[in-house]
């Protein structure tokens, strides 16, 4: 089981696989509702966040493995922050996700499930790509629940709501006085 938390070929890519493959389970269901970001999004998400840490770990073992390069950070005094790639990846998917999110023409938002779906799922490759299989196992988990089993509690509520929305299109400012007065009557 140490051998699942060693920094070997055969380990980077079982991490790459295991968030692929959450992800495109996630991404399998959101793509079957046609929903904005689906299966492949959703893998390269996850892949992509595991691909940063995986990075920050190859970049750790080439600065402090290699007498080389030992020596020549001893030389400079280079610093290292093994969470910067992981950081850049978040705040990226962020500007990714934000994309998913717009107002339809009836002023209702939509696309922050998605957006949020991306943000943790990134998150969730991350994980993946840190060693840390409890994590991602849970994470995988709890989404596949999230997205998959309370939607239709989701549609139940929404139902259920007493609010209105009325859309109103005019063609002059004082139709709006005799349409307020109409509402108003009733």
């Amino acid at each position: 089981m140490d051998k699942l938390y060693e920094f070997t070929f055969p380990v980077v890519l079982l991490r790459l696989a295991l968030a692929m493959f959450c992800g495109g389970i996630i991404g399998y269901g959101r793509s079957r509702r046609r929903k904005a970001a689906g299966f492949r999004t959703y893998m390269l998400v996850a892949i992509g966040g595991c691909m940063t840490v995986l990075m920050s770990l190859y970049y750790h073992e080439m600065m402090h493995g290699n007498e080389i390069w030992v020596a020549a950070i001893a030389e400079v005094g280079e610093k290292y922050d093994g969470v910067r790639f992981a950081a850049q990846a978040v705040t990226g998917i962020g500007f990714l996700a934000s994309g998913t999110i717009r107002r339809n023409p009836h002023q209702k938002v939509e696309g922050l499930t998605t957006a949020a779906g991306l943000l943790t799922t990134v998150c969730m490759g991350i994980a993946a790509g840190a060693g840390y299989y409890s994590l991602v196992i849970c994470i995988f988990i709890l989404l596949m629940f999230i997205l998959t089993f309370l939607f239709p509690v989701e549609i139940a509520f929404k139902r259920r709501t007493r609010n209105l929305v009325i859309y109103v299109e005019v063609n002059k400012a004082q139709d709006i006085g005799r349409i307020s007065d109409t509402l108003l009557q009733r």
